[in-house]
């Protein structure tokens, strides 16, 4: 299915807000988890890097360069 495609059978059945709501939820649960330290029993540290792979999460925008205004 094509992006345009999907997106139009989203409308159609009133998901866009369900789905607007999933990816705030995927976003703010990838930014919680970049800045956890989880342990596992042995009190090694646990890579939480499959769950925070979001692009830019966690990370510190370079703003340098140009304006939001």
């Amino acid at each position: 299915m094509e992006p345009g495609e999907f997106i139009k059978v989203l409308d159609q059945n009133g998901q866009i807000p369900s789905m607007v709501g999933e990816v705030a939820r995927s976003k703010a649960l990838a930014v919680v988890l970049s800045k956890a330290t989880v342990k596992d029993d042995k009190g090694n540290d646990v890579d939480l890097s499959a769950f925070t792979a979001t692009a830019g999460v966690g990370d510190e925008e370079d703003h340098s360069g140009h304006d939001h205004a």
